[in-house]
């Protein structure tokens, strides 16, 4: 089992607070796309017809409200809500689990390679972690640089 992290480019002239609140923005878009049953490249998580017996009708199952047909990660909402912004320094940002924690990395790299405690299965995989491009600029259009090349986020209001 490895350390589940990914790091992010991201325009260098970020000071570290638009830094750390551009990664919580990124970390709150994976869990919101994780939960709508998409990975980091926009696809549908493959249905789990391989779901096991004993875990369909497990009562952890059941309270999750999941369907053998849907899947969006979220049988407790441990392993999203425990992404994490790791560190930043100009020009990046990195995010991911605890180094530390076993099991949660354990359970992002079976869903990332669909191993699950097996050899890796591209059939059951379920890469969650990471952010298109297309989707990194929606966030980072809320940072504009100044005259003088320093950026700030942005005050929108309705």
């Amino acid at each position: 089992m490895t350390w589940q992290r990914t790091t992010i480019q991201i325009p260098k002239d970020l000071k570290p607070k638009q830094r750390q609140a551009i990664a919580l923005e990124v970390i709150d878009f994976i869990v919101e796309r994780s939960k709508k049953g998409y990975d980091k490249n926009g696809k549908k998580f493959i249905p789990a017809s391989g779901y096991s017996a004993s875990y369909a009708n497990s009562q952890d199952f059941k309270n999750a409200g999941k369907s053998k047909g849907k899947i969006n990660l979220t049988l407790s909402g441990e392993m999203l809500n425990s992404i994490e912004h790791l560190k930043d320094k100009a020009g990046e940002i990195t995010i991911g689990f605890d180094k530390s924690d076993d099991e949660l990395n354990g359970k992002a790299e079976g869903n990332i390679l669909g191993s699950y405690g097996g050899d890796p299965n591209p059939k059951k995989a379920r890469d969650f972690l990471g952010i298109q491009e297309k989707d990194l600029n929606k966030i980072l259009k809320n940072y504009v640089s100044d005259d003088e090349g320093r950026t700030e986020k942005l005050l929108r209001t309705k």
